[in-house]
């Protein structure tokens, strides 16, 4: 064993170190071991020749070598062997497409591998030998080969990657599905969602939701169902997994035709079957006729049931493929009775009868031998519809015939006791009466006792409803005391500044036409404080009406406190200055609190305006903090008139009355009281410590920043071609808090910015530099993603403004335009996109910026055209394809060969093999011998499939 494996891990090795054709070294080197008579080292060289061959996709001739190695393999090597028969069956299935032919050879294999216990060759085998088994029907067995997968797996971080461990649960949900074991299935769908939660691996992960969507559907979650179907057609299309577009897309229609949506789901059949037909998947459009056949005989359009049945039967008999042997002739008898062609009927119908007696379906044969009954009834042969009939009713019966005989069986054993068990029994039966009686004395007892118990419960509940009731009457009598006393203050404040505004009218006539500047300045000062106090007696009024109905919302975020306090200062300064009071703010600049910014500004506006409206001149506010375990106590020290002690309780209530400031500033004193709401809605708690004549402390505590939760930054993309405009933007979004993902003054720069950062809002002017301007750039980004869009203009015609509209943009803005403007705006936009769900956002397509003469390849950040003319050839490595230029150059483009040769040029570029796509205005030669094409200096493989192909394009040339 540990020979076999040294060869295998270190032959690779010195062949290539030897020679630089590791094929010619390999065969020299079995010739060699034939020589010596060393069959063991002879069938290993050959082994690792079929592997460099299995690698480059040529099957056939990896398969002469497998079965070379075979042959030369001498006994007492299970280990290789298995291997090899792993190899055999794997290239039977790609020459062939038939499981039937490979599973034989895999089961030998599972036998000479399985005692092995290497997770490095175990792991990958059983996950294909799994996977054969589910695809050939056998989910029981496939179960339990995964199940082993699974454990090796888990057991070895180093086999067990993401990709592997997704494709083990994909196919272990869908072999428990197909056995009716939903419950497994979605224990399966579960641990699959979890692992493959950061893959980009779409092809796997789309095939998991798939698999999850069937289950969802079986167990009656419509509406889960639905959701797992379309999430596995977006990962796919993320990836652009062909495959598994089609399988989501069928799937889709099936849904939706069963869901009395008829339009949607032929359309999504069309689709699959259009793309299933492109990527020459037959057996994806024969399922597709099945469900379209079915769909029209639900509709009665028998003639297009008839086609699409045909189709699907025709592909059946070409390629006798285990996953549709069942119900395809009875679908066609079905249609054709139903259409009144009963001779053909009869005839499907029989098949239909045979297919499912030799798969031993008991199902199929009975609902096969109804519709024999039935067609034979309309052709009015009553005597062989009978007959049928009795047929189907016997299948039907059997069931209930297995429950009798087993029933019977047990009555046969149940007579066979012998005497003197039957005595024994008596004597136990009389013991079990006694006690019985024993247990109806202990139940009645118990009954009684839970009756008294439940009666004492209720007694309880209705005192206890009796006392809440009270206790809701005291509250709403309280409520109505506090709602009379409410109103009666507010009344009274906004009274007086609006009394006082019914005679400056007639003041203000009085002292122009005197012409008293003086006495103009003394009252323009009045109103303005008037309407200083008024504006904030709303703000306060409004805040805690809304609070107190449960409408501010409370969205914590890590808010840097120092700034707050100072922003707040900025609005107290006039106040603090007309006094002469100086206004300190002690806070540490590095210090973060979470927060409600909104909570939190109300908080210091109150706190600080009643600091400095009670403290006199020359005085003296300070603001200070202490942080303490994860709370951070905040303090608005003031140097003012102090609070009297008999006061401090009713400080947060209204049952006090607001007092003049020291210079006779008025208040509804409401403030404080929002403030302690507004405190305790951040989790925090506000407290009072004052002297009177000596001023007063008021502290409250917010959580440390370190807890607010993370919060997504809205990002701006500026399209703008005026630098002075786009800076002044630019300013405006970092003053808000939002973040610049870019700023561009032409569409293609935008196009290709808008693809790398995403971004959550486009603020545009529509004239741009270029050809392309701003409508026609957004309407080109709304086909790929609908973005909320603000245009800034000095265009303002009717004609540019209708054109403006069709994209639907959040506002229109003429240039000059105003900051305040702009700004709502910009809150406009973001308070639309929190409203509303999120909108998808497409993957970067590598050709969104294809032109009839070029595309565009993304090279790191940015785009790079690349005539047609200058491609040499197109190499597909997986899910990407190497572009190869006639300058050397080499791009990795993350399209498949496959879809990137619908967006080039037919006349212009053919293929060679699977593998290789050539522009034929570089093709040199032809080499029919090789099996080769030169291209320019370079030389492509030509594969038989595609030799005619080339040689018509070339007679044409």
């Amino acid at each position: 064993m540990k020979k076999i494996l040294f060869l295998l891990t270190v032959l690779p090795f010195w062949v290539l170190g030897q020679a630089s054709d590791p094929i010619d070294s390999l065969q020299k080197i079995a010739t060699q071991k034939r020589a010596v008579q060393d069959r063991l080292g002879e069938a290993t060289a050959l082994f690792e020749i079929g592997n460099i061959y299995y690698e480059k996709q040529e099957d056939k001739t990896a398969l002469e070598y497998i079965q070379k190695a075979l042959q030369r393999l001498p006994d007492g090597n299970p280990t290789l062997k298995g291997r090899l028969l792993y190899r055999k069956a794997m290239l039977l299935y790609f020459i062939g497409q038939d499981f039937s032919q490979s599973l034989p050879i895999l089961d030998s294999a599972y036998i000479l591998l399985k005692p092995n216990n290497d997770p490095q060759i175990l792991a990958p085998f059983l996950q294909s030998y799994g996977t054969f088994l589910s695809q050939s029907l056998q989910y029981q067995k496939a179960l339990k080969i995964l199940l082993e997968a699974e454990q090796i797996c888990l057991q070895n971080k180093e086999v067990g990657n993401t990709d592997r461990m997704l494709n083990l649960y994909s196919n272990l949900l869908s072999s428990a599905y197909s056995m009716g074991d939903y419950k497994a299935a979605l224990t399966f769908a579960r641990k699959g969602i979890e692992t493959g939660r950061e893959s980009k691996n779409y092809e796997l992960t789309g095939d998991l939701y798939y698999n999850n969507a069937l289950t969802l559907a079986a167990l009656g979650y419509e509406k889960d169902a639905e959701h797992s179907y379309l999430k596995s057609l977006e990962l796919s299309k993320k990836g652009n997994v062909t495959s598994g577009i089609i399988t989501a897309k069928t799937a889709l229609g099936e849904f939706y035709n069963s869901h009395n949506q008829s339009k949607l789901g032929l359309q999504y059949l069309e689709e699959a079957k259009s793309a299933a037909a492109k990527a020459h998947d037959l057996y994806a459009v024969a399922v597709v006729d099945k469900m379209e056949a079915v769909h029209y005989f639900g509709q009665k359009n028998y003639q297009s049931a008839l086609a699409s049945i045909d189709s699907c039967i025709q592909y059946f008999e070409k390629n006798k493929d285990p996953r549709l042997i069942q119900g395809v002739f009875y679908e066609k008898a079905r249609i054709l009775k139903a259409s009144n062609q009963l001779e053909e009927a009869v005839v499907w119908a029989k098949k239909e009868l045979e297919k499912a007696q030799q798969s031993n379906s008991f199902s199929f044969s009975s609902i096969s031998y109804l519709l024999l009954s039935e067609i034979e009834k309309s052709r009015n042969n009553f005597e062989q519809a009978l007959d049928y009939h009795e047929q189907y009713a016997a299948y039907k019966d059997s069931v209930y015939g297995r429950d009798l005989e087993s029933k019977l069986a047990e009555e046969r054993t149940k007579q066979n006791i012998e005497a003197e068990q039957d005595a024994r029994r008596k004597a136990e039966l009389e013991a079990d009466l006694l006690h019985s009686r024993n247990q109806l004395f202990i139940a009645i007892a118990a009954g009684l006792l839970i009756i008294l118990l439940a009666g004492g419960y209720l007694f309880w509940q209705l005192r206890k409803s009796r006392r809440q009731l009270e206790n809701q009457n005291l509250q709403l009598s309280q409520l109505n005391a506090t709602k009379d006393k409410f109103f009666g203050i507010i009344a009274h404040d906004l009274r007086n500044p609006l009394t006082a505004f019914q005679g400056v009218g007639e003041q203000l006539n009085f002292y122009l036409k005197k012409g008293d500047t003086a006495k103009l300045q003394k009252i323009s000062d009045l109103i303005a404080k008037s309407a200083t106090n008024l504006s904030g007696l709303l703000d306060n009024l409004l805040s805690w009406a809304l609070l107190n109905r449960g409408m501010i919302p409370y969205s914590p975020e890590p808010l840097a406190l120092a700034d707050e306090a100072a922003a707040n200062f900025k609005i107290h300064e006039n106040a603090a200055a007309a006094k002469n009071i100086q206004l300190e703010n002690n806070i540490p600049q590095n210090l973060k609190v979470s927060a409600d910014r909104n909570a939190l500004q109300a908080i210091f506006r109150n706190l600080v305006g009643n600091a400095v409206k009670f403290t006199p001149n020359e005085g003296r506010v300070t603001l200070g903090c202490i942080e303490k375990d994860s709370q951070v106590f905040i303090t608005v020290n003031d140097t003012g008139t102090g609070i009297a002690a008999e006061k401090l309780d009713k400080l947060f209530t209204l049952e006090k009355r607001s007092e003049h400031g020291t210079a006779g500033e008025k208040g509804a004193g409401l403030g404080l009281l929002l403030c302690k709401e507004l405190v305790e809605m951040n989790q925090g708690i506000l407290r009072v410590f004052s002297v009177q004549g000596e001023g007063s402390r008021f502290e409250f505590s917010l959580p440390k920043g370190r807890q607010a939760k993370s919060t997504a930054i809205m990002k701006i993309l500026i399209v703008e071609d005026e630098p002075i405009h786009a800076d002044r933007f630019e300013m405006l979004a970092e003053q808000l808090g939002y973040e610049v993902a870019g700023i561009c003054d032409n569409a293609f720069d935008s196009l290709d910015c808008f693809h790398r950062t995403e971004p959550d809002l486009l603020l545009m002017d529509i004239h741009l530099r270029g050809e392309v301007d701003g409508i026609q750039l957004a309407e080109r980004i709304n086909q790929t993603r609908p973005m909320p869009i603000v245009f800034v203009t000095s265009m303002q015609d009717d004609e540019t403004f209708a054109r403006a509209q069709s994209v639907r943009p959040i506002a229109f803005i003429l240039k000059p335009f105003d900051t305040l403007q702009l700004q709502r705006a910009i809150e406009l936009a973001v308070s639309r996109l929190v409203s509303s769900p999120t909108l998808p956002k497409n993957d970067f397509d590598e050709n969104d910026l294809a032109l009839p003469d070029c595309l565009f390849v993304k090279v790191r950040e940015k785009l790079e055209k690349v005539a047609f003319d200058d491609v040499l050839y197109l190499e597909s490595d997986g899910r990407y394809t190497m572009l190869h230029t006639t300058g050397g150059r080499k791009f990795a483009i993350r399209i498949p060969l496959s879809d990137l040769e619908e967006k080039l040029p037919a006349s212009r570029f053919a293929r060679t093999h699977r593998s290789y796509l050539i522009h034929l205005k570089w093709l040199q030669s032809v080499d029919l011998h090789e099996m080769a094409v030169l291209v320019k200096d370079k030389t492509v493989p030509l594969s038989k499939g595609f030799r005619e192909q080339i040689l018509t394009r070339l007679d044409q040339v």
